[in-house]
C-alpha cells in the first residue's frame, strides 16, 4: 500500500508540474480526473496554498506547500492525534482537524490524501493494522462533518517511511506522524480564475 501513495504523491508531483493530467493512471484516481494546472494558473495556485497552510501553522501542526506550491502537506505528530497504541481520536484531536475539515466543506476544491505513519515498535502487521485503523478513524470524524468519502484517500503506512532512525524517543516520536496532503481539483482552479 505505502508504494502506491509514493507513486500517487510522485505522479501527483509531475501532472501538476506539467499540466498533464490526461498522463496520470494510478488507481487511486481512477473516479477522478485530475486537474490540469496551466503555467499560467500555477502561480495563483501556489499563492492560495501558501495562504492556506500560513492559516493551517500551530505550534504543533507543520503546514507547507510542495511541488512548486501546487500541493499543500500538513503535518500532525500523532501523539496529538491519538494516545500510545490507541485508535481512539483524543478529545482534543477535533480541534486540530477541524481547519482542515473547514477547508474539505468547499465542494470540489481539494482531494485529501491522508498518510498515518508510526515507529518500528511492533510487527509490521500490527503497525499496520495500527495506521490502517487510524486512518479509518480520522476518515470517520470528516464523514461526521459532511466530507464526501470520494474525497479522501487513506495510506496507513506503518513503519515504511521513517523520518528518522528509530534508535531514540525522540525520533520515534518524529517518526508516529500523519501527513495530510491537500490536493486541488477543479472547483478551486475555477474559484482562482474569477
Amino acid at each position: 500500500m505505502h508504494k502506491s501513495f509514493l507513486l500517487t504523491l510522485l505522479a501527483l508531483v509531475a501532472i501538476c508540474s506539467a499540466g498533464r493530467a490526461q498522463d496520470f493512471d494510478t488507481a487511486i484516481f481512477d473516479e477522478y480526473e485530475l486537474p490540469n494546472i496551466s503555467r499560467k494558473m500555477a502561480p495563483h495556485v501556489a499563492n492560495h496554498l501558501n495562504a492556506v497552510c500560513r492559516k493551517l501553522r500551530t505550534t504543533s501542526v507543520k503546514a507547507q506547500t510542495i511541488n512548486e506550491g501546487l500541493i499543500a502537506q500538513v503535518v500532525i505528530p500523532a501523539s496529538e492525534l491519538f494516545a500510545p497504541n490507541d485508535t481512539l481520536l483524543r478529545s482534543s484531536a477535533p480541534t486540530l482537524l477541524t481547519p482542515i475539515v473547514n477547508l474539505m466543506k468547499a465542494p470540489g476544491h481539494y482531494r485529501l490524501l491522508v498518510a498515518v505513519h508510526s515507529d518500528d515498535t511492533g510487527s509490521p502487521e500490527y503497525l499496520l493494522d495500527l495506521t490502517d485503523s487510524r486512518a479509518q478513524a480520522i476518515q470517520a470524524l470528516f464523514l461526521r462533518h459532511g466530507i464526501s468519502e470520494d474525497a479522501i484517500e487513506l495510506y496507513p503506512m506503518g513503519d515504511e517511511e521513517n523520518l528518522l532512525p528509530n534508535n531514540n524517543r525522540t525520533n520515534r516520536a518524529s517518526n508516529r506522524r500523519v501527513e495530510f496532503y491537500l490536493v486541488p481539483d477543479q472547483g478551486l482552479l475555477k474559484s482562482l480564475k474569477k
